[in-house]
């Protein structure tokens, strides 16, 4: 997990690649997603299908926990 980091989609206007969001992935679960740093939402993902699969995670309610 790392930060977003600076980017030309964020100074373009989408708030979803603000620097400071977090970037998570799994290979096993073949996605990463960008996960908004004051909300702990997910924003942004690529690799899971929009049509749930019985093998595929729910990543609906997914948190990052706090420290």
């Amino acid at each position: 997990m790392q930060t977003v980091g600076n980017n030309r989609w964020f100074t373009a206007g989408d708030n979803r690649f603000n620097p400071e969001n977090l970037v998570i992935d799994s290979r096993e679960g073949n996605f990463i997603a960008i996960i908004e740093k004051s909300t702990y939402n997910i924003v942004w993902r690529l690799g899971l299908r929009s049509e749930k699969a019985v093998t595929e995670p729910d990543l609906s309610n997914f948190r990052v926990p706090t420290t």
